[in-house]
């Protein structure tokens, strides 16, 4: 039994692994079109996800929805927020996802506004 349930943790851990890096990279991706003066579909889709993260987090109480499955397979509470991370990193993770998402906003806003 337990080991179904650690099974089950390490595979949610993963699949949060995944989207967070998934995100950097849609993050990367939207600094370098704002450096860049980019302006394409593939922006429209890296920064739609981090709209739909935000939406998602707001809907959920700022809580990610891959913790909260997490801790209903036995996981205790905070033991997903690590996702292969530094535990530092991962504990800032929605303070330092909000900065950058301010910054590559205003970056964004600012390429579009000079083009």
């Amino acid at each position: 039994m337990a080991a179904n349930r650690d099974r089950q943790i390490f595979w949610i851990k993963t699949a949060h692994s995944v989207v967070f890096w998934f995100m950097l990279v849609c993050f990367f991706y939207n600094i370098y079109a704002a450096a860049a003066g980019v302006f394409t579909w593939l922006l429209a889709v890296t920064y739609g996800t981090h709209l739909i993260e935000g939406v998602v987090l707001i809907f959920n109480r700022w809580t990610c929805p891959l913790r909260i499955m997490a801790e209903k397979a036995g996981a205790k509470n905070g033991q997903v927020s690590d996702i292969f991370l530094p535990r530092w990193l991962a504990d800032h993770l929605f303070q330092v996802g909000m900065a950058l998402f301010v910054v590559e906003t205003l970056w964004l806003a600012i390429s579009f506004i000079n083009r």
